[in-house]
């Protein structure tokens, strides 16, 4: 079974970002990103739902109970559709779509702008 430690060096490295990106998306300081992913500490239960929502994933998928990602993923779309906006459905299709390298490209968009609008709220 997966660490949270594990998981979270998995998430961060499939997103090809340095452990300093992740620490200033969580506004912490970098060693401790690397005292968790080298398993000598563990982030408090607050910190582990900021790092769900950073890299849209259930607890149990942080701590390595499961393999699913996100349990919503499990149910059928119509209950997606109760959440989501028909905006959001389209990009979602769209975002599907794409071959790895597409989708990496607009990961990488998403994550510099929502540091952006995050540092712009601050």
């Amino acid at each position: 079974m997966r660490t949270i430690g594990d998981t979270i060096k998995l998430l961060r490295e499939e997103r090809r970002i340095s452990q300093q990106a992740l620490a200033d998306g969580l506004n912490i300081k970098r060693n401790t990103i690397s005292m968790w992913e080298s398993g000598k500490r563990a982030p408090n239960d607050e910190m582990k739902e900021q790092i769900c929502d950073f890299f849209n994933v259930d607890l149990n998928f942080l701590y390595g109970i499961t393999d699913c990602r996100n349990s919503v993923r499990e149910h059928p779309e119509g209950f997606i559709d109760t959440f989501l906006t028909p905006h959001e459905k389209e990009h979602l299709t769209i975002y599907r779509s794409l071959d790895d390298k597409g989708q990496h490209t607009v990961d990488t968009v998403t994550q510099m702008e929502y540091e952006r609008v995050k540092k712009d709220n601050k």
